[in-house]
């Protein structure tokens, strides 16, 4: 498993990106944080929600960034 901070995570309740080092909500990629896998997962694993609901918090690896700024577009 690599240790490379590759993984964004999108705030569902903020509706913005988490910011680098888990400070602040950026609204734009190039300033969101970036987290490895691990940090990402503990992240996303430490809220909790009603099932059938939206998550609080979203991971997403970089290499899906292409597929979500061409959705955010249209």
């Amino acid at each position: 498993m690599s240790a490379t901070a590759e993984w964004l995570i999108w705030s569902n309740e903020h509706h913005a990106w988490w910011g680098p080092g888990h400070c602040g909500y950026p609204d734009n990629i190039a300033s969101a944080g970036r987290y490895t896998l691990t940090q990402a997962m503990e992240i996303c694993a430490g809220r909790s929600w009603m099932r059938g609901q939206v998550p609080p918090e979203t991971m997403i690896h970089e290499s899906c960034l292409p597929q979500v700024i061409a959705k955010e577009a249209a």
